[in-house]
């Protein structure tokens, strides 16, 4: 189920025939199947489930609504798999297989036969029903509407490979979790040769970060003592060390506050920011943010734990540099990003979670609690941070400002060292929360392959607060 209880998987369902293949069925049997069918069934008079369209009138048939796990690619990544006896293989379906089996049940129609196995007349039928229809199931954090419309930002937009998440803001409940390219969840084998790897849920894998990271850094800076209003020269370039880093097409912005640092995503202004922290006490940050460690969110779906450099690493100024501004050997995945926004957006860390609980009647929750919410930055650190965000989401060139809602985020552009068909490929972000004075929503998305955080994701991030309840 989703959050308000309306079923994730066998959501709709077919009609079964139980038939008694005598005399007296002949008239409806002919009028559902035709009457070379049914003069067949007759002749056998063996008892038989058939598939039918509608519900049939007779002493001899009884017709049943049977559930059908639906082929619907809604949350498939996170619903996961299931193998030809109903086992869990993967997501959701694996994690709680023991609870689903559990409450697992049978329906089955037990008829009087000869030894030839021909139906005898005059026998009632038997329905054997062993906790058939049981409503007990789990209960995700899913909102199934906007699951809905967060699958389709992401499938109207140029991403083909990447994923999006919606998270409740103080709660940690995702309320969304898309992955691309999807699959069939009733035929997941056709996905094993597809090099897209669309079985693979993309915002539990890590990847390099860019920009998103910097608001991070300046997280840091304003929990100790460096104020917004605290200038660094930008001349589009700087060494570091031996290494040469560059702004943006080696765009000198000139004299930059930490609000038009970040609106202008500019390198030199994070590389020189940087400087001024113990890069010890920084990758402390970090790690209290839930980078550089793996991330259970509870039904089994565990968020790897990327790569969050060490001290030595650090002790290098070229390595200094890149952490900056998200480059280097930082690995994070989305929803660890989605979780670092949260605390960005309301000074709060939350374990996210995709599992509420539990219901043995479809109705009411068992809840199971997982959220150890606890505060890591000053309300005044984040009054300052939702300022500086939205005037980044709503710089002059963002493809993420609405006229519509206010919005708070930040692109990035990071390089893969993939390259794929002679193209280096470019991992591409939009982080961000709304309404950005007072945030319900974190969202987060990433394209595998794109061009730029700008083109590719801030339209996503747009449609997707846009169209939230």
């Amino acid at each position: 189920y989703d959050r308000a209880f309306r079923p994730l998987v066998d959501d709709t369902s077919r009609l079964v025939a139980a038939v008694t293949p005598l005399s007296a069925a002949a008239s409806e049997l002919e009028s559902a199947l035709g009457k070379e069918t049914a003069a067949s069934l007759l002749k056998r008079g063996v008892p038989q489930l058939i598939p039918v369209d509608a519900p049939l009138q007779s002493d001899c048939i009884r017709t049943f609504p049977v559930p059908v796990r639906t082929s619907s690619t809604c949350a498939c990544h996170l619903i996961g798999t299931v193998d030809a006896n109903g086992h869990g293989v993967s997501g959701v379906e694996h994690g709680c297989d023991a609870l689903l089996s559990a409450w697992g049940g049978s329906l089955s129609v037990r008829f009087e036969v000869d030894a030839a196995g021909r139906a005898l007349a005059g026998y009632e039928k038997q329905v054997l029903d062993n906790n058939y229809n049981c409503p007990a199931g789990v209960v995700l954090t899913i909102d199934k509407r906007i699951q809905a419309l967060t699958e389709q930002a992401l499938d109207n937009s140029v991403i083909q490979r990447g994923c999006a998440l919606v998270m409740a803001a103080n709660s940690g409940e995702i309320l969304a979790m898309a992955s691309r390219p999807v699959f069939d969840k009733d035929a997941p084998d056709d996905a094993l040769n597809d090099p897209r790897a669309p079985l693979l849920n993309k915002t539990l894998l890590p990847y390099a970060a860019g920009s998103v990271f910097k608001p991070l850094v300046a997280a840091y800076a304003l929990e100790h003592g460096i104020p917004a209003d605290t200038t660094f020269q930008c001349d589009g370039i700087c060494r570091v060390g031996d290494t040469v880093f560059r702004c943006y097409g080696g765009k000198a912005h000139g004299k930059q506050t930490m609000a038009e640092a970040l609106a202008h995503s500019c390198n030199t202004y994070f590389i020189a920011l940087m400087e001024q922290m113990d890069p010890a006490e920084f990758l402390h940050f970090c790690r209290t943010l839930g980078l550089g460690a793996a991330l259970p969110l509870g039904a089994g779906i565990v968020s790897s734990g990327g790569h969050l450099p060490q001290e030595h690493d650090l002790s290098l100024p070229g390595e200094r540099a890149n952490l900056a501004f998200g480059q280097g050997t930082l690995l994070l995945t989305p929803v660890q990003l989605l979780s670092c926004y949260h605390t960005l957006a309301t000074g709060l860390r939350v374990d996210p979670s995709v599992l509420r609980g539990e219901t043995e009647n479809g109705v009411t929750l068992k809840v199971r609690n997982r959220n150890n919410a606890h505060r890591l930055l000053s309300e005044s650190t984040v009054r300052t941070l939702r300022r500086l965000l939205r005037g980044a989401a709503n710089a002059e060139s963002s493809r993420a400002k609405s006229d519509r809602i206010s919005l708070a985020g930040k692109t990035g552009t990071a390089q893969s060292g993939v390259v794929e068909d002679g193209a280096a490929l470019c991992r591409t972000w939009f982080a961000g929360f709304f309404p950005a004075e007072a945030p319900q929503y974190i969202i987060v998305v990433m394209n595998e392959a794109g061009n730029s955080g700008n083109a590719d994701c801030a339209p996503v991030f747009k449609a997707i607060c846009e169209t939230l309840p």
